[in-house]
């Protein structure tokens, strides 16, 4: 199955590739508290691994995730990712 964009979530990460553990064990916990579905780990938005893309199998599962997740503050910089995208 193939996720569209709507089910498409960019999430910051820190730290670059060491970084994308914290956010996968907090996607497992929400899957597996059944919370969101599935998960599947889509591309990195640019080569300093700043920002994942993550599919999810249906849009309440994206919305869920990304009002749970993508809320949390980026520690260096303080800013969420919404503030990010306006740049």
């Amino acid at each position: 199955m193939s996720a569209g964009p709507e089910c498409t979530v960019t999430f910051p990460i820190e730290n670059g590739m060491f970084g994308v553990d914290s956010l996968a064990k907090r996607l497992n916990v929400l899957a597996s508290d059944g919370q969101i579905g599935d998960w599947h780990p889509g591309r990195w938005i640019d080569w300093g691994h700043t920002a994942i893309q993550i599919s999810f199998d249906s849009v309440e599962d994206a919305t869920l995730a990304e009002q749970l997740l993508c809320e949390v503050a980026i520690p260096k910089t303080g800013r969420n990712l919404k503030e990010n995208e306006r740049e």
